[in-house]
């Protein structure tokens, strides 16, 4: 047997290997009910939607699909984002309860802290920005979700509807009324003119 041969042989079953590698890597995992919990656990912890899908295997577009697909997912999502901005609200309270030094004050042990960051990194300029973010997206769901109408103003409106919809029609036929007596006139008035020629 030729070296060669032996080494296309070795050579397609490498290649092989890779393939089935790339088609398992490719295999979606399933949003499992463990998973959508752990990964709403998470997005309550953190807000970050891409670190609570890494931790459960998925990326952060999966599950925004998943989201889009699911309305109770998506319901449970905002919950979760409700969470972590309330979690977020109450670091910032705690922080000033404290009385962390204001920025270029002196900080723990007599360090000098960075404006707007505290000794562990927590950005509370980026944090007050973000929650009005939030606030101002939430009052905009809230104004384009108009609440549900009763059954009294549902028939107040239809009813509305209708009477307006008869006062058209009722204009159209005397509109139309109007026009067909106007052109008999003239139809009159062109024969009786044409008789006496």
């Amino acid at each position: 047997m030729s070296g060669a041969g032996r080494e296309e042989r070795e050579g397609s079953r490498l290649n092989s290997t890779a393939a089935e590698d790339r088609k398992q890597s490719k295999r979606r995992v399933r949003w499992s009910k463990t998973r959508r919990r752990r990964f709403l656990e998470e997005l309550a912890l953190t807000c970050d939607v891409r670190r609570s899908a890494a931790i459960v295997e998925q990326t952060d577009s999966s599950a925004r699909r998943l989201r889009a697909r699911e309305p109770a997912f998506a319901q449970q999502w905002e919950q979760a984002f409700d969470a972590g901005r309330q979690r977020l609200e109450e670091e910032l309270v705690a922080r000033s309860l404290r009385q962390v030094p204001a920025a270029g004050g002196p900080g723990k042990a007599g360090m000098e802290m960075p404006a707007d960051e505290d000794a562990d990194g927590f950005d509370t300029a980026l944090a007050l920005k973000l929650l009005a973010l939030r606030r101002a997206r939430t009052r905009q769901d809230r104004a384009t979700c108009s609440p549900a109408a009763t059954q009294e103003e549902l028939d107040a409106a239809l009813f509305q509807r209708l009477v307006a919809l008869g006062e058209r029609l009722a204009g159209s036929r005397d509109a139309a009324e109007r026009e067909a007596a106007d052109n008999r006139r003239i139809v009159e008035a062109a024969a009786s003119g044409g008789g006496r020629s």
